[in-house]
């Protein structure tokens, strides 16, 4: 097999180039016939000897190529040692020069196998060569590219996972990770000789994408103010507006739904409310005077209330924070103010802020402009933020991180000097809310408290649905055990009362209503045979016998409808009751008895100072009281002597109520010196308080004795005081309590 453009026709000398030598004798007029003709025989095997050498090279060429094209393929692709499987990723940016360094050294090996030495031989060769050098350089170079774009890829790759990673885990990170890999990053695609335009496409597209990832990361582990943070840092990396605002709207939301979730449980929880008694436009009313509205008021910028919102967020109120420019605690403000600013990516690199940092963006105080969420507060003594709403936010020398109004900021550190506008520095405009926007969210805050005043309010019903049937239960055991319906309320009244939800629940109530039912039949059914033996009949009402001797107490111990519901419960509580025909006529009797007429009645004169004159006292003891005790002492005489009082029988009933009397029981006058045969000498002079029964009793005191010392000398009184509803205690009170209490001037609640 020949190659074609070695072809054998041709010869490397002149023979064939029909060139005629200058120096022949046919030039010079000689006879050449002859020589022509021996010419000609010496052409014929000059040329026969060519061909034979020419083809004897042409084959070696051939061989050599073939036997360079297997070993250039060779180390090109051989499975474990070729240039393309060892020269993989990064390694193959040596591929080309390790090619060229090789290729040579296979050529002069070649050269030297197949004994290609005539210049012939060199030059045809190497012709060859060139073609494939030029081939193999132009594939090294298409995988080199694809091998580096590849590395590149995979470099760019696990550079994004691991900050999107470490951002997820560790927020707080975001801003130092987000730009590094984007210098990074930046670097690797300059290095694939992208230029700079190409490079700022490549750049936002994965900006955006990863912002996407990082956002989608925060929803997804719940960590929606770590999300919310990140915004404020993301628009300041020129990402996707809608795309943000899209996350946004989804963390508020999400943030808000899970502080109202936990909040209301607390709250209904630490206020006691049953929600199974209240509507759902109820329980929204009363937590909304609590927890003001979750809805931005719409005032500052973007990045503005993004900065407020991460401060809030990220400090702890109380904590004594601690910036890296200096551990005076004491001048940290401007520190803190700093790194707020730097990790919402207004100011990256400062470790201090200064009113000038703002720039055109800096308003000296008076000029007009109202501070807005974000802002900077510049003072002449400290530094902070303002949060809106007329509060501020600081890193105080005492109190580390604080919260605080304005008001208070201007009485602690005296008016501000400036403020320097977030936005403005940022070139943002208000980030004002649609009241359409604003009734949304209003709306969502409004579901998610729906939602979890169903929840609680379902948990309750479970709760006492599931309390009823465990006390259902228990009674059904009680009762097998042989315990009475009374017995079985109480354990039910013990459970009830002391479970505020359970009390205050239709359940509770319809239960024990039901059971103090049970418990009344079996308790009337167990005393009929009681009652009668005690004068009632068998319903534990009083027969007529008892019912004239209750109606004997009126005007006594019953002068008024209160007197008479009280007798009615005590008797009740005994279990002796009153039918109605008798509830009706005894509390006739008794308002009958009030105005003076009827069986009852009891006369007194009208005239105050009629009373007065027959006590010789003054008509201010004549008081409601003392002519409630009158009427009661007339008619016991009534009840007793069967007949009205003459005159003189009414003047002593006055006197004994109205009449201020001496406590004293001793009848000594002189107290304390010695006694000698019954005589006191060197004592003191005793005079005992003095009261009327009508001040006693108005003044709660119902019995009153004298106390005595050792001597049994006058030593104060002992009186019995009555609370009320049944309620009573016994006091001592000295002589001069005693007569401040008699003078109006102490009450016996104050002992």
């Amino acid at each position: 097999m020949k190659l074609s453009q070695f072809s054998g026709d041709i010869n490397k000398n002149i023979m064939q180039g029909k060139i005629i030598p200058t120096t022949t004798l046919e030039s010079a007029g000689g006879n050449t016939a002859g020589l022509t003709t021996l010419g000609k025989a010496a052409g014929a095997v000059s040329d026969m000897l060519g061909k034979v050498w020419l083809k004897d090279q042409n084959d070696k060429i051939f061989d050599a190529k073939n036997d360079y094209e297997q070993r250039i393929n060779s180390l090109m692709d051989d499975e474990n040692t070729g240039l393309f499987n060892t020269h993989q990723g990064k390694a193959a940016e040596n591929l080309q020069k390790d090619y060229t360094d090789q290729e040579q050294k296979i050529y002069q090996q070649v050269l030297q196998d197949h004994g290609l030495s005539s210049d012939y031989a060199v030059r045809a060769f190497g012709e060859q060569r060139a073609q494939s050098q030029t081939s193999n350089l132009r594939m090294i170079d298409k995988y080199q590219r694809k091998q580096m774009e590849d590395y590149a890829g995979n470099q760019i790759s696990l550079m994004t996972s691991n900050m999107v990673n470490q951002s997820v885990k560790d927020p707080d990170s975001l801003i130092t990770n987000f730009g590094s890999w984007e210098k990074n990053t930046t670097a690797i695609l300059a290095g694939l000789s992208m230029d700079s335009a190409a490079i700022d496409v490549k750049m936002k597209a994965l900006k955006d994408d990863k912002a996407k990832e990082i956002m989608q990361s925060y929803l997804t582990t719940g960590d929606y103010s770590a999300g919310l943070n990140a915004i404020a840092y993301m628009k300041s990396q020129g990402i996707d507006e809608p795309t943000l605002k899209a996350y946004k709207d989804q963390f508020l939301q999400k943030k808000m739904t899970r502080e109202i979730k936990s909040s209301a449980e607390d709250y209904v929880k630490g206020n006691g409310l049953n929600l199974t008694t209240m509507t759902w436009k109820q329980f929204r009313d009363a937590w909304r005077k609590d927890h003001p509205t979750p809805v931005p008021q719409g005032k500052g910028s973007v990045t503005g209330n993004q900065i407020a919102e991460f401060a809030r967020n990220n400090y702890t109120e109380g904590d004594q924070w601690m910036g890296s420019v200096t551990k005076d605690p004491t001048i940290q403000c401007d520190s803190w103010t700093a790194d707020v600013y730097a990790k919402t990516g207004l100011f990256p690199d400062g470790t201090i802020t200064h009113g000038a940092d703002f720039g055109k963006a800096y308003h000296e105080a008076g000029d007009g402009y109202e501070p807005q969420p974000g802002d900077f507060i510049d003072g002449e003594k400290h530094v902070g933020i303002y949060l809106g709403n007329g509060q501020y936010m600081a890193r105080n020398s005492s109190g580390g991180i604080h919260i605080g109004s304005m008001g208070e900021w201007n009485e602690w550190f005296g008016k501000p000097i400036g403020y320097g506008s977030v936005a403005e520095a940022r070139g943002e405009a208000p980030d004002d809310m649609s009241n359409e926007e604003r009734a949304e969210l209003q709306d969502k805050s409004d579901a998610a408290l729906k939602q979890q005043y169903a929840e609680i309010r379902s948990n309750q019903v479970a709760y006492i649905q599931s309390q009823v049937r465990n006390i259902t239960k228990g009674i059904l055991e009680m009762e097998q055990n042989g315990s009475t319906p009374g017995q079985a309320y109480e354990y039910a009244a013990d459970i009830v009362n002391n479970d505020p939800l359970l009390k205050d629940s239709s359940a509770g109530i319809t239960l024990l209503g039901r059971l103090m039912n049970q418990k009344r039949t079996y308790e009337k059914s167990q005393n009929r045979a009681a009652n009668v033996g005690r004068g009632l009949d068998t319903s534990g009402c009083l027969k007529e016998k008892g019912f004239n001797a209750l109606e004997g107490f009126i005007g006594t111990k019953i002068n008024s409808i209160e007197d008479l519901d009280n007798t009615i419960k005590d008797l009740q509580e005994e279990g002796v009751y009153l039918t109605a025909e008798q509830d009706a006529k005894i509390r006739k009797d008794v308002i009958d008895c009030g105005n003076g007429v009827g069986t009852f009645a009891v006369k007194i004169p009208d005239d105050d100072a009629t009373i007065a004159a027959m006590c010789y006292t003054n008509t201010s003891a004549v008081t409601s009281t003392a002519k409630m005790l009158i009427k009661r002492e007339i008619m016991d005489f009534k009840n007793e002597q069967g007949r009205d009082p003459d005159n003189d029988e009414l003047r002593t009933i006055y006197y004994d109520v109205i009449g201020k009397e001496g406590l004293d029981s001793t009848g000594k006058t002189k107290i304390g010196g010695i006694n000698i045969f019954g005589v006191n000498l060197f004592g003191d002079d005793y005079e005992a308080p003095t009261m009327s029964k009508a001040q006693a009793y108005n003044d709660h005191i119902r019995e009153t004795s004298q106390a005595v010392d050792e001597d049994g000398n006058p030593n104060g009184f002992y009186i019995d005081v009555d609370y009320g509803n049944g309620k009573s205690e016994t006091k001592w009170v000295s002589d001069e309590q005693m007569r401040q209490i008699s003078n109006g001037e102490l009450s016996v609640f104050d002992i």
